[in-house]
């Protein structure tokens, strides 16, 4: 093989390289549906979360037989940690937490009457 071929090689190669680099999805690990569950005073209430990240912030939605439906708020994901607000028809949930080998979980508080801990684990694609 002389030079011009293997620099034609190389050149298809870095190419080739470049279009599969930029091609690839990026998982952000946040945006998604999670079954999630908070958990206060001993009971626990299913959530159902879709989430969605462009950057460090984040939006979606969220559905519950005990909460009912609603928006997040507020929300932001930076450095492993998650935080939003549910707006629902119950009022504000405040919540935050930390993305930890693939499963959220953490803390919420609605006003200064309620508190608990949650944690949700991304549905399968």
């Amino acid at each position: 093989m002389d030079n011009k071929q293997v620099h034609t090689r190389r050149v298809m190669l870095a190419s080739l390289m470049t279009t599969l680099l930029t091609a690839a999805p990026v998982q952000d690990g946040v945006s998604g549906e999670w079954d999630a569950s908070l958990e206060a005073h001993g009971d626990s209430f299913p959530v159902t979360l879709k989430l969605k990240r462009d950057g460090n912030k984040v939006t979606g939605t969220f559905e519950s037989a005990h909460l009912g439906r609603g928006a997040l708020s507020n929300g932001s994901f930076a450095a492993n940690r998650l935080s939003f607000t549910l707006d629902g028809p119950h009022g504000a949930i405040e919540v935050t937490g930390q993305l930890n080998a693939g499963k959220l979980a953490g803390e919420f508080h609605v006003g200064e009457e309620v508190q608990g801990k949650w944690e949700a684990k991304k549905k399968m694609e």
